[in-house]
């Protein structure tokens, strides 16, 4: 179970890097995350909070819970002056505009959140995909010299892009990964690799192919290593399917690490599978470390803060802002 208590012990073999003092929010499709960073980088407290529920509404009630996280903060710790607050959230985020273009999981379309936060404080604003902040932070803290291609693993298959020390964004579009063609059966026709290789896709395929309905993905992990045939089948074909996504990355972008997140990739031997199968096909192409995340569940609130201390592009209350 995630408690602050735990957070924080996960948080605390990092530094962030010096910086303003800041609230960092990493939301989430069920609950959201906050720390507080002092100025040199550590996380010094934190807490947990449920999601907003989805629905039109779910916006405005995230800025207003994000609002009351910041007031207990500032509450318990008086001596500290918060200066900067950033907030990652899920769907397609537009980082530089601090727009939440659209959540299928929490319901927004357009939400311009950036807007919405500074005109509550007269701080510094930053506003990001959780993906991207989970990969800002693996690439940081891990893999600070490299280009690096981080594949999160869920409900969907998203991706976070580092190429010559920037985050790719695309106006929040970079890293629909998920959307790429494979073809995991001779003669069958493509599909994108999230309906073979995300987590609710392997769980989804083996209650089709066996009748048996299972919680979730780690179920036909289970299965799988007891030897199921069906489990066997569905495991080798979403490992086929990702194979083929790092071929396609390696030969188009030749990242020197590619690091798969999520709870599926780090709770199996994920990685290795792919990895194995990816030096298989990948010819005289370089081979990428392949690895799994190691920040785990706090890694998107971990990018949050670094967002605080990268200088530029910060929104703030009374500077112009693109629409």
């Amino acid at each position: 179970m995630t408690t602050s208590t735990s957070i924080l012990a996960r948080c605390r073999p990092w530094s962030l890097g010096d910086g303003p003092a800041a609230v960092a929010i990493d939301v989430g499709g069920t609950t959201v995350k906050a720390g507080l960073i002092d100025t040199g980088g550590r996380m010094i407290d934190a807490t947990i909070r449920d999601a907003p529920e989805p629905g039109d509404g779910a916006a405005g009630e995230l800025v207003l819970l994000i609002d009351e996280v910041v007031e207990a903060f500032r509450r318990t710790h008086r001596r500290i002056r918060v200066e900067a607050v950033s907030a990652v959230i899920p769907g397609i985020v537009d980082d530089d505009r601090g727009i939440g273009v659209y959540s299928t999981n929490l319901g927004w379309r357009d939400a311009d959140f950036a807007s919405m936060l500074v005109r509550r404080y007269d701080l510094p604003v930053r506003v990001s995909h959780d993906v991207r902040a989970a990969g800002r932070s693996e690439f940081s803290l891990l893999a600070p010299e490299t280009d690096a291609l981080m594949i999160t693993i869920g409900t969907g298959i998203s991706a976070a892009l580092r190429l010559g020390g920037a985050m790719v964004t695309g106006g929040g579009y970079a890293g629909e990964i998920g959307m790429l063609p494979v073809t995991v059966r001779d003669g069958a026709a493509p599909e994108p690799v999230e309906r073979i290789a995300s987590a609710a896709a392997i769980a989804r395929r083996y209650s089709e192919r066996t009748g048996f309905d299972v919680q979730g993905s780690i179920d036909v992990v289970q299965a799988r290593d007891a030897g199921d045939a069906a489990a066997l089948e569905i495991w080798a074909d979403a490992v086929e399917a990702l194979a083929q996504v790092c071929l396609q990355a390696t030969a188009l972008l030749t990242p020197s690490v590619i690091i798969f997140g999520g709870g599926l990739a780090e709770a199996a031997d994920l990685h290795s599978d792919v990895a194995s199968a990816l030096s298989e096909r990948i010819s005289y192409l370089p081979q990428p470390e392949v690895r799994a995340a190691r920040l785990g569940y706090v890694a998107g609130l971990l990018g949050a803060g670094l967002l605080t201390r990268e200088p530029g592009a910060a929104l703030r209350s009374g500077e112009p802002q693109a629409h």
